[in-house]
């Protein structure tokens, strides 16, 4: 159960990231003036998908202790690393934009 979640938790998070970049691409090009709020957005839309897996997760795992603890540490982990490269990403898109 915890290599499905931990799966799921992964390809969220890769559907996640592809949006993101597609639709900050597609804003970038239309309308430039919002991209600070766009990526808020973006920012936000990812935080409460990321806590409904991962609420879900701990729900179905709630009577294994151990098992909830190592699915949030490799949760945290990969919601940190992809909130990085987003950020960098975007503020490298802002930067070569102007």
């Amino acid at each position: 159960m915890l290599t499905v979640l931990i799966i799921v938790t992964i390809v969220l998070q890769a559907v996640l990231t592809g949006g993101s970049l597609v639709i900050w691409n597609n804003v970038r090009k239309s309308a430039p003036q919002i991209l600070t709020k766009t990526f808020f957005v973006i920012m936000m839309i990812r935080l409460f998908a990321s806590m409904a897996v991962f609420a879900l997760a701990v729900y179905l795992m709630h009577d294994n202790a151990s098992d909830v603890k190592l699915y949030a540490v490799v949760f945290i982990v990969l919601y940190i690393a992809l909130l990085v490269f987003d950020t960098l990403y975007f503020l490298h898109t802002i930067k070569s934009k102007r």
